[in-house]
């Protein structure tokens, strides 16, 4: 059919070139509408372009916070430890893992030698006390593998944990939970042995705090924490966003815990302790006080009283992960001296370094190997 028409449309243009060499007329030859076909002058119906297929799905982050006080002896002082669970997850419609990305804080927290403030102590306290790293951060300092009965290091088999986790839904995930705080099933084969409740309990929060994502192909996720230390307070922020392959991102949560202590003097017989402020609004006690678990700032809702003008902190923290949307980390963090965002839009007036260097590192973790293999 191809060749006829080539054919036909060769013989029509020779006749025309040899009927214009024998015209006088000046009157322009009319043109054929590009629409039609230039032998049968029939209508050109062209091929329907194919629609961009889309894969919609979800992204969530959320983490859990819980606390364990050690009681002081005679020999040693007393301390608090508060572990904290954060994760990012990619969820596509039918709501299984599409990417997992996991990280937990331990933050243990003693007293300076004239007993009048909290430090941190042990491996997490990073440099000079400004940062409290995460096991991912610490990777092989967290110094693991020796006691694990499979030689792993926790970053290995957080990441064997990680990749575990694609293609279930949370609930098929949360079902693998043993009674142990283990997973179930052939532990060695999966290459996890450490207990996954904390995980567990990260992974459900943040498939409750799920926002609809409309593409995901393409996309990566990741997460940040960044820690600081009062005199009487530990704060830790953690942030989570998805990325797009520009580096724009499509959503992103965060959320701040802040630890509240008490120092308790030395009893007879016994060193200076530290414990929880039972007063403060974010402090969970079980019937045995020495457990208990944080909620953060997300989770107090208007129970954090802040009162301020551009509302509480979980509308503002909303504001700005709102703006942050088309983004980079670097377009939407423009702060001024005073750490406030310099964009009057964002309508915020928390201050927000924290917020943006947590943001940082979930860019950082979203885009680069977070180990060398």
């Amino acid at each position: 059919m191809k060749k006829t028409k080539l054919l036909l449309s060769s013989l029509t243009l020779l006749a025309a070139t040899l009927a214009s060499c024998g015209q006088t007329s000046s009157e322009p030859v009319s043109e054929q509408p590009s629409n039609t076909d230039p032998v049968t002058s029939e209508p050109v119906t062209s091929e329907p372009v194919s629609e961009v297929q889309v894969e919609a799905g979800f992204f969530g982050f959320g983490g859990v916070a819980t606390y364990k006080v050690t009681a002081p002896t005679a020999e040693k002082k007393g301390t608090v430890q508060t572990e904290i669970n954060f994760a990012s997850i990619l969820l596509n419609e039918d709501e299984e893992i599409l990417d997992l990305r996991l990280d937990v804080v331990q933050i243990k927290v003693g007293l300076n030698e004239d007993n009048t403030a909290t430090v941190v102590t042990g491996k997490t306290n990073g440099d000079a006390g400004v940062d409290t790293r995460s096991k991912w951060e610490l990777l092989e300092e967290y110094n693991m593998s020796g006691a694990s009965p499979i030689g792993k290091e926790w970053y290995l088999q957080a990441e064997a944990f990680e990749n575990f986790a694609v293609g279930k839904t949370v609930d098929e995930l949360l079902a693998l939970e043993g009674s142990d705080t283990n997973l179930t099933g052939d532990k060695v084969a999966i290459g996890v042995t450490i207990h996954v409740n904390g995980f567990m309990d990260a992974i459900e929060r943040a498939e409750v705090n799920k926002v609809a994502v409309e593409d995901t192909k393409d996309v990566v996720i990741g997460l940040g924490g960044l820690g600081a230390q009062a005199t009487v307070q530990s704060n830790y922020t953690i942030a989570g966003a998805a990325f797009d392959a520009d580096g724009k991102v499509v959503a992103a949560r965060m959320d701040v815990y802040q630890v509240p202590y008490v120092i308790d003097a030395a009893a007879e017989g016994l060193l200076a302790g530290i414990s929880l402020n039972q007063t403060k609004a974010q402090v969970v006690a079980s019937e045995d006080v020495k457990v208990g678990s944080i909620k953060s700032k997300h989770d107090l809702l208007e129970d954090y009283n802040m009162n301020g003008d551009k509302g509480e902190w979980y509308e503002q923290a909303n504001k700005i992960t709102a703006y942050m949307v088309g983004k980079t980390i670097e377009e939407a963090f423009v702060l001024g001296e005073d750490n406030k965002f310099s964009e009057p839009a964002v309508d915020v007036s928390i201050t927000a370094n924290d917020y943006m260097n947590a943001f940082l590192e979930a860019d950082h973790t979203a885009f680069n190997a977070r180990y060398t293999a």
